[in-house]
């Protein structure tokens, strides 16, 4: 995977672009059928994502996860256009005009809900009618029924990591700075890395998942906990991942949590030594 160029609007882009238009919060299976339409010639030098800043509804992942994902699908460059007041008054037409005022687009993909313009008044029709007369075409992508950001996001919400995961086509995961904790699970030999979770983002149901933590470079099994810590009575928020046969310190490095597996809700124990029992069973519930 090569390094996706990142562009922002109106930050003009000379070579030719074959343009996918949407919000791109989840990158979901209806999201990569938009960026292959628009990739479907392999004529152009670059595949063009445009990604906004604004959805009904909680962000899956964060601008640079998104990229990541966007770059494993083939996207060369993305452009990010901030969605304040002056792009929320801009008339279809003038949205049209001024992404090719700045971009060389040779073809246009988009999905059949895909709305712009003021109020939203926009959609795929109003843009393949605006684009014939700069001779672009436009291909509008069917919708898949049951799939849209709205619905992964109620679906990591209601814990459902699994039914999540088949519709983005790969596992959730966030990314974030190891921070230092009150190093609790470290007096109790099961030591953990803590980061907070985006606050721009889908928030997880609390409980304990198994999955995978990403540090170095290096993937190990991992159980993490999202949420408090009712046992010690500690209510901050945290996503605590306990690295399975790491030992190191991590302190300030990135890494990466990915969740493959609920096993329970997050509960308040009635002393450390059955907590330990639990974490301990809880290990052996992720799969490999």
């Amino acid at each position: 995977m090569s390094s996706v160029i990142k562009i922002k609007y109106p930050m003009p882009y000379a070579e030719p672009i074959s343009l996918a238009l949407g919000f791109f919060d989840g990158i979901h299976i209806g999201h990569r059928a938009v960026v292959m339409a628009a990739r479907g010639s392999g004529e152009c030098r670059a595949a063009t994502l445009f990604c906004g800043t604004k959805t009904r509804h909680a962000n899956i992942f964060d601008i640079p996860e998104r990229i990541k994902r966007l770059g494993g699908i083939g996207v060369q460059a993305v452009i990010e256009i901030d969605f304040d007041s002056a792009l929320a008054n801009l008339t279809p037409e003038q949205f049209v005009d001024s992404l090719v005022a700045c971009y060389n687009i040779t073809t246009i993909a988009c999905g059949q809900d895909f709305r712009f313009g003021k109020d939203c008044v926009g959609d795929a029709d109003t843009l393949t009618r605006l684009c014939n007369k700069y001779k672009i075409p436009v291909s509008v992508v069917p919708m898949i029924e049951g799939v849209s950001g709205t619905n992964i996001a109620e679906q990591l919400q209601n814990g459902d990591i699994g039914k999540a995961n088949d519709l983005l086509t790969t596992n959730y995961a966030v990314y974030g700075k190891v921070i230092r904790g009150r190093q609790v699970g470290r007096t109790m030999g099961i030591p953990t890395a803590n980061i907070v979770q985006p606050n721009s983002c889908a928030i997880l149901k609390a409980g304990v998942y198994g999955g995978k933590a990403i540090v170095g470079g290096v993937t190990y099994k991992a159980v993490v906990n999202v949420g408090t810590r009712p046992t010690f009575d500690d209510d901050t928020s945290l996503i605590e991942t306990h690295i399975i046969d790491f030992a190191g310190d991590i302190y300030d490095a990135d890494i990466r949590v990915i969740f493959e597996q609920r096993i329970r809700d997050v509960v308040r124990f009635g002393s450390q030594a059955e907590l330990i029992a639990q974490i301990k069973s809880d290990i052996q519930k992720v799969k490999i």
